[in-house]
């Protein structure tokens, strides 16, 4: 009777064990799953870069921190000139070839703590966090020329690409709709001014802040 009831306590241990392990085993699955889930509802599926929809809760949230913990922030918007070109002289197909080698050199370029999303078409955010000014405006200008001195003749013997960047730079108090629109506005001053360049613009304090 002891030895049956050893041998009884064994097997219970083992199937516990087997239990446990499988449960392990299902919940490291289903938390995979869930981060698999959740990188796809923030990429983008042709680049594979940050979405819209991330890089906007993203900004929330950096601009909040940055707030709180008192450091700079510079936002840039980015614009492949004279994209539509592209499309109509080499096909969508290469345009879509350009959108991912254009993403490849900004993953490439930009530092681990900031973010690059493609935030629609042919346009793309980035987020420097810590960036003031001169720092800002070096990141921009790198990016830029790693764009237009790229090799492109790959994708089509007379294709040049060179994208446009409007970036904006303040302290702590500015909102992410105000950082956006400074951004968007020092954009279109790029492209009004010949397109494949820089041009940067302060939000400054107000007289209440």
């Amino acid at each position: 009777v002891l030895v049956a009831g050893m041998l009884a306590l064994k097997r219970f241990a083992e199937m516990r064990l087997r239990l446990e392990r499988l449960v392990g085993e299902r919940t490291e699955a289903l938390q995979e799953k869930t981060l698999q889930l959740e990188r796809l509802v923030a990429q983008d599926t042709l680049t594979g870069l940050y979405n819209r929809r991330h890089a906007d809760e993203f900004l929330l949230r950096e601009i909040a921190r940055a707030r709180h913990e008192g450091h700079a922030i510079s936002v840039a918007l980015a614009d492949i000139d004279h994209f539509k070109r592209i499309n109509d002289d080499h096909s969508h197909g290469i345009g879509d070839r350009v959108l991912e080698r254009v993403a490849r050199i900004f993953t490439g370029l930009v530092r681990g703590s900031d973010l690059v999303a493609r935030y629609g078409g042919e346009e793309f955010l980035f987020c420097f966090i810590g960036a003031g000014e001169i720092e800002a405006v070096r990141i921009c200008e790198k990016l830029r020329l790693a764009v237009e001195r790229e090799d492109w003749s790959g994708l089509g013997p007379e294709l040049r690409v060179t994208m446009s960047v409007g970036l904006a730079f303040c302290d702590t108090d500015a909102e992410a709709s105000t950082l956006l629109a400074h951004a968007d506005a020092s954009l279109y001053q790029a492209k009004r001014l010949g397109r494949n360049r820089v041009v940067a613009g302060a939000v400054r304090r107000t007289a209440s802040a």
